[in-house]
Formats: structure tokens, sequence, C-alpha cells
């Protein structure tokens, strides 16, 4: 079995959490999802927050 790494985020603004609509599988969870191999998670997550990574 093949080694996937995942990272998620937890965003809060005014006593509330961001949550996402995952339609294939009709939840709803926290943003993230997969790091590339060889890229570290914390720049990924950067990413996905609108931030520029170092």
């Amino acid at each position: 079995m093949n080694r996937v790494d995942v990272v998620y985020a937890v965003i809060l603004k005014e006593g509330k959490v961001l949550m996402v609509k995952n339609k294939k599988y009709n939840n709803w969870t926290l943003p993230g999802g997969g790091v590339e191999k060889g890229r570290h998670w914390n720049k990924r997550q950067s990413v996905k927050c609108g931030k520029k990574p170092d």
C-alpha cells in the first residue's frame, strides 16, 4: 500500500469553524488535501489558506 500524506486546517473566525462540503461522500470536513511527495506539509496548507509559502 502506498503512503499518502494529507493535511487539514482548523480555521476559526468569530468562534466558528470553517467546514467544507465533500460532494463525493456527501459529508462535511475540515479544508485540506493531499501533499505532493517531497513537499513540506506547511507549504501545502499555506497555499490552501491563501498565504504565500516561504
